[in-house]
């Protein structure tokens, strides 16, 4: 079906292209069938079904189950209790990606090393250190 081109992918992707193909199906026949007063909330609501799917499979990519120790992080790990623990968040405000990216000479932390974005990983950071 819409997916018959890619079935290279690793295993795990057949059973995410079942429930996506068993979703558009769904559309499929409910928009081929006599119309009645659901009809239109039913295929709404199984497009939404679908979007969701596809967001859960996108994300699931990004994220991590151990705590990654890659140099990038702990040299950030280390910027931001550095920062914190010298005042830097009263004299200068909160951390920026930019300030960042210039402290560590690097393009902000890609989301495949930490499984979030910098400015996440920032937030992280402020929430773990209000709340000591």
């Amino acid at each position: 079906m819409i997916f018959s081109t890619i079935r290279q992918m690793k295993p795990c992707f057949y059973k995410e292209e079942a429930i996506l193909n068993g979703i558009i199906l769904s559309i499929q026949s409910e928009y081929l069938s006599n119309v009645d007063k659901f009809s239109k909330q039913i295929i709404i609501t199984h497009l939404e079904n679908l979007l969701s799917y596809a967001e859960r499979f996108y994300n699931r990519q990004f994220i991590t189950r151990e705590q990654n120790h890659h140099p990038v992080l702990e040299r950030l790990e280390d910027l931001l209790n550095y920062y914190f623990a010298d005042g830097g968040l009263i004299s200068k405000g909160l951390p920026t990606v930019h300030f960042i990216a210039e402290e560590l000479n690097s393009s902000p932390i890609p989301k495949t090393l930490s499984g979030q974005s910098t400015q996440q990983f920032i937030h992280e950071k402020i929430i773990e250190k209000a709340k000591e």
